[in-house]
């Protein structure tokens, strides 16, 4: 079955998205309460079971795998730090979904309880949260969950330009008494060519121009003109969908006739904004830009609790030998030269820097045999979006005992590994107009690379 690498839940007859609750009396669960689809909180991994169709279900929040309680209100919820296979043993963290009668829709079967994930309606203290407590009552229907390709929905920044195929940004450009938006200007900070993205939550957006402070509307003929007031989205011609293309670029499509819209000439109006195409042609593919001078990510707090360590694996970082050939044992020195690779990064893990250089200021998560341990001796700042790597040569001096007439065989090993680490950040940017915005944020993820756990094994060999 094919399913998505990222995924989000809605729940249509609660009309809401699934989120993992991080606080209150239903911390720790899983419930049908968010309008929100883009967050971290609604996020989450699929990952299919090495041998079987089955997938473990990872919350992105707290890096944790769904399993059901062994209590009796068998509530689902994500807590198991590592995936279970065995389909016999609790915690078992697969599930399996069964496609429903609908497209894009599914019924999740918890493998270790024999059960249905179904809303919980029953019990007002757990009210739509998940629970394997129905049974597979065939009267009991609502458990279909709507899985939403988390990758489709693009988290666009709150203040952007856009610049057409011809390099030109898009502005406002008043026309026949209309307010159009026309791609004429070549300057990045131009009054006209600022617009602000309001999010509705599953994806699609309404955008507002600056200069008239009005939100883009298509009329009759298709030409999107900056002249709305309305501040609901009930009208879908005030509505878009926005559609990744590459990086930093993507294509909108207007949700009131299913359109793309594109850069067009006609009735007299020259490269204006039209809802008009059936596909992401050159003149549909826009560049989004934020018109932003300086940003900065500080008071970074890593969540080490919710972090996760994986892909370990234990290499031979060097080998010598040392060589007693006398008649009494002796204490030798080797020197064992070995690389060690790291790499870091930090970034936001729902959206990207659309054209901005930022600079995070923040302490260095490393992994030790007990855990992952921020290193703030390492705090400085760094680039925000880039992952550095680091091949750093050591010269290590070792000291073995070696009975007589033995050759000894000294291996340095250590375990590499790679590890996510959530984290909480204040962003504080400067915009063209200079304007400052700070706003906390709680979807920064840290990845590293980091070798650790050495150890010196040592074999002795008769001398000959």
């Amino acid at each position: 079955m094919g399913l998505p690498k990222y995924g989000a839940f809605r729940n249509k007859i609660a009309g809401k998205f699934l989120q993992y609750i991080h606080e209150g009396s239903l911390k720790g669960y899983l419930q049908y309460s968010s309008d929100n689809a883009m967050s971290m909180f609604s996020k989450f991994t699929l990952e299919q079971s090495k041998t079987t169709n089955y997938f473990h279900i990872r919350c992105c929040y707290n890096n944790k795998y769904w399993a059901s309680a062994k209590d009796g209100d068998h509530m689902v919820s994500p807590f198991v730090s590592k995936p279970s296979e065995n389909e016999f043993s609790w915690p078992c963290t697969l599930f399996r979904f069964v496609q429903a009668p609908t497209e894009g829709t599914y019924y999740l079967f918890d493998v270790w309880r024999q059960s249905y994930v179904c809303r919980c309606t029953t019990s007002k203290s757990h009210e739509d949260c998940l629970t394997t407590r129905y049974g597979n009552q065939d009267h009991y229907y609502d458990r279909t969950h709507i899985l939403i390709d988390f990758e489709t929905l693009i988290v666009l920044p709150k203040h952007i330009v856009i610049k057409g195929d011809l390099k030109q940004y898009l502005c406002t450009y008043w026309y026949e008494e209309n307010e159009h938006l026309k791609f004429n200007s070549d300057d990045i900070g131009s009054s006209r060519a600022g617009h602000q993205v309001f999010s509705m939550g599953d994806g699609s957006i309404r955008i507002k121009c600056d200069h008239w402070n009005k939100f883009w509307v298509r009329q009759s003929n298709n030409w999107i003109l900056a002249k709305s007031t309305d501040t609901t989205a009930n009208n879908k011609d005030t509505v878009f969908w926005p559609i990744k293309i590459s990086q930093n670029t993507v294509a909108l499509r207007c949700l009131g006739n299913n359109k793309i819209c594109k850069r067009l000439t006609a009735e007299n109006k020259e490269h204006c904004l039209s809802a008009n195409a059936d596909t992401i042609t050159r003149e549909a593919r826009l560049e989004i830009t934020e018109p932003v001078i300086s940003r900065e990510m500080y008071n970074c707090n890593y969540r080490t609790m919710d972090s996760r360590v994986y892909d370990e694996q234990v290499l031979i970082m060097a080998t010598e030998h040392a060589t007693n050939g006398g008649t009494k044992e002796a204490s030798m020195a080797l020197s064992l030269k070995y690389v060690v690779e790291a790499s870091k990064c930090w970034e936001s893990s729902v959206s990207t820097a659309w054209g901005v250089v930022a600079s995070v200021k923040a302490g260095v998560p490393e992994i030790f045999e007990v855990g992952v341990e921020v290193n703030h001796n390492e705090e400085k700042s760094r680039s925000w979006g880039e992952t550095i790597t680091d091949m750093r040569e050591v010269m290590a001096t070792y000291t073995v005992n070696v009975p007589p007439m033995t050759k000894m065989k000294v291996t340095l090993i250590a375990t590499k590994a790679k590890c996510d680490v959530p984290f909480s950040y204040t962003q504080r940017d400067v915009l063209r107009d200079g304007t400052h915005v700070i706003k906390d944020c709680d979807d920064g993820l840290y990845t590293g690379v980091h070798t650790y756990n050495f150890d010196y094994k040592n074999k002795p060999f008769p001398f000959s």
